[in-house]
């Protein structure tokens, strides 16, 4: 019975133990449902709330913390972050700064394609940042680095695996690049960037239409697909219309407004590049421009370049062709290893002369008509090039020109050879034959520090022999050593010269050009024009029915301007004009003409011989050619002081009652006005 008693005892513990043991597992479990029940609804509260929070200022620095990488090296900064779960992120105040801190891209609103939730799926796909009537500068700077690429930083780069676009529509684009005289501004600028994840390729759009500072519509449409996963990576296509491209290069300035196409493709280490374009030229300086210069109002290239960086820099030309109003270049060759310490080049190429053409464009542009027969000129380059120097370069360019003829000059055969060698430019001297005369010329090509870029020297030996002169050559060409020849008529007979020195620059207007010589004339005789006809008359002379020239003279030109000694006319047997003084290349005169008080002069009576000395009065002329002057006070002056002159010899040799009774009537004594020409008046002392 014992034993019984204790089993039921040990039952009844047993049972309370297992009672409390179920209800402590009900108080976990209810705790632990509790628990997880407010997690779930602590977790569902942040959940709704996280855009909220995302969106505060207070999450902002932390959102742009984690952008930074991005885009570094430039630079973000935002005004607001609105984040949805169902919604698209937008962004207000959108600003991107390049690694200097120029501003290249400034919007007011724009929008991520993603929303919260899709972001949190995958942060791997970016979606598409989209901007409208944003502003958008692009510069590329001389070195070829361009603002935007900086900007956008480790987003674009080659091998980056997020998927990402950029989307601009309807936005204020500007580009400037060096080639530009003025910014690229278009004001419904579409572009489009899309970088997707490998292996698809990075692909671009950009289309564009302005208006430029003169007003011309331009635009530009760009498209291209960049490979970042194949050594196959380039396809771009750029074409554009009235594009503005500004240059300066050997003193003259220019720009030209592109039309055409340019492709590239292939890469990323190899590019072929097809550019094919014709623009129209403006002279920025063509008032100053000889007319041959700017009847060159446009071209046309078309070209089939092979560029090479592996990593050396390599190019190839093939099939490159310029079009110039009546010349045709033709260019093929290459260039190694530009980048380098063993740059070299290869180079050849003709350039072929339409003259029936450019007789047309000068006559279009009302310059003095030419006539020229010549072989395409051909030339070439090769060898190492040095960014300081070109002495180890070989280059020769040669050509015949058959004939010539403009401006009453007529040139016989000539045969052009010019060579490089060593630093220096040779020119074979040339012989040839000119208007009946012979032509002897030694050019030597200067190419110094100073001589920006080139100037060319006459040797010595360079001399013109027995060129026979009519009224034409001596209207358009002999009025600036001789300005007596103004308006001549009846000319006849030959010139020679010889040169000693002198130096023409090339292609630089800020070199003036000088020349020093020695000229004579043979046999020549002429009937005077109206304002040296005047100018006989006006001193009391008798015009003789021809007048001559048989006195060498020495000229020298000074940058526009023909500086001339030794001038001198004969006026029969009684005096003679001698001309002193300068005529610019515009036919404005700084003359003196000089006329010795001979005793012929004064009727030829024996008794002045003893006081007349060395006497003479001189006439300063101004004006032009066409329209010369007699500078008044000037002449009064000289007079004046001549009068004293011979009043005291006269005085001297008891001859001063006689000596005024005839200066009163003789000397000087201008012509009736109906007589002179406009502007030549002499004036009575």
């Amino acid at each position: 019975m014992a034993q019984t008693g204790l089993k039921r005892n040990k039952k009844r513990f047993t049972m309370k133990i297992s009672s409390g043991t179920k209800s402590g597992k009900r108080r976990f479990l209810l705790w632990l449902v509790t628990s997880f029940g407010l997690l779930l609804a602590m977790a569902g509260a942040s959940l709704i709330c996280l855009p909220k929070i995302l969106s505060s200022d207070l999450a902002r620095p932390w959102m742009l913390g984690v952008v930074k990488p991005m885009i570094a090296p430039g630079s973000l900064s935002v005004d607001h972050f609105s984040f949805a779960w169902d919604q698209p992120v937008i962004i207000s105040g959108f600003q991107i700064r390049d690694q200097d801190g120029t501003l290249v891209i400034d919007s007011k609103k724009v929008t991520l394609s993603r929303t919260l939730w899709q972001i949190l799926q995958d942060p791997n796909d970016m979606g598409t940042l989209s901007f409208e009537e944003a502003v958008i500068d692009i510069k590329r700077e001389p070195d070829g680095t361009i603002n935007l690429v900086r900007a956008l930083g480790s987003l674009i780069k080659p091998h980056a695996e997020r998927d990402f676009a950029i989307e601009i529509r309807k936005s204020t684009l500007k580009v400037m690049t060096p080639e530009l005289h003025e910014p690229f501004v278009s004001n419904d600028a579409d572009v489009l960037i899309d970088m997707p994840e490998s292996p698809a390729p990075l692909s671009f759009s950009l289309n564009a239409n302005a208006a430029g500072a003169r007003k011309a519509k331009f635009s530009l449409s760009l498209n291209g697909k960049i490979q970042r996963w194949t050594d196959k990576s380039v396809a771009i296509l750029a074409e554009f219309d009235r594009w503005p491209i500004a240059g300066n290069g050997l003193g003259l300035g220019a720009t030209a407004w592109a039309t055409g196409r340019v492709s590239v493709t292939e890469g990323p280490a190899e590019y072929h590049i097809k550019p094919e374009i014709r623009a129209d030229i403006q002279w920025s300086d063509a008032a100053n421009l000889p007319d041959y210069m700017t009847v060159l109002d446009r071209f046309q290239m078309q070209s089939d370049i092979r560029a090479s960086i592996n990593p050396k820099v390599d190019i190839s030309l093939k099939d490159t062709k310029l079009y110039l109003p009546g010349i045709d270049l033709a260019i093929q060759g290459k260039a190694t290893d530009l980048s380098g310490e063993k740059a070299a080049i290869d180079f050849k190429g003709a350039v072929s002369v339409n003259s029936s053409k450019i007789q047309e464009l000068l006559s279009k542009s009302g310059s003095e008509p030419m006539e020229l027969e010549m072989t395409p000129i051909v030339f070439s380059a090769s060898g190492p090039i040095d960014k300081t120097e070109l002495k180890a370069i070989q280059a020769n360019l040669n050509t015949e020109i058959k004939r010539f003829k403009s401006g009453g000059i007529q040139l016989g055969a000539m045969r052009l050879d010019m060579k490089w060698a060593n630093g220096l430019l040779a020119i074979a001297p040339i012989d040839t034959t000119i208007n009946d005369g012979q032509l002897h010329l030694e050019p030597i090509v200067e190419m110094t520090p100073d001589a920006k870029p080139a100037r060319l020297k006459l040797g010595s030996k360079t001399t013109l022999t027995r060129m026979s002169l009519d009224q034409i050559t001596s209207q358009n060409y002999m009025v600036y050593p001789a300005p007596a020849l103004a308006s001549a008529t009846k000319v006849n007979g030959f010139i020679s010269a010889k040169i000693h020195d002198g130096v023409i620059p090339i292609m630089d207007q800020s070199i003036p050009m000088s020349l020093k010589g020695d000229m004579s004339f043979e046999d020549l005789k002429f009937g005077p024009g109206p304002w040296l006809l005047s100018l006989t008359q006006s001193v009391g002379l008798p015009p003789p029915p021809s007048f001559s020239l048989d006195q060498p003279i020495e000229f020298e030109i000074q940058g526009d301007r023909v500086i001339q000694h030794g001038l001198s006319i004969p006026i029969g047997q009684l005096t003679r004009l001698d001309f002193s003084g300068s005529v610019t290349f515009k036919k404005e005169l700084d003359l003196i003409v000089e006329v010795p008080v001979t005793p012929t002069l004064l009727q030829n009576v024996p008794l002045f011989r003893s006081f007349l000395g060395e006497e003479l009065f001189k006439i300063p002329i101004r004006g032009t050619i066409d329209n010369p002057e007699v500078d008044k006070t000037a002449f009064e002056a000289t007079m004046k002081q001549l009068g004293e002159n011979l009043k005291n010899r006269a005085v001297d040799t008891g001859l001063d009652m006689l000596f005024n009774g005839i200066m009163r009537g003789k000397i000087p004594r201008p012509l009736p006005n109906g007589n002179n020409p406009p502007g030549l008046q002499v004036p009575k002392p």
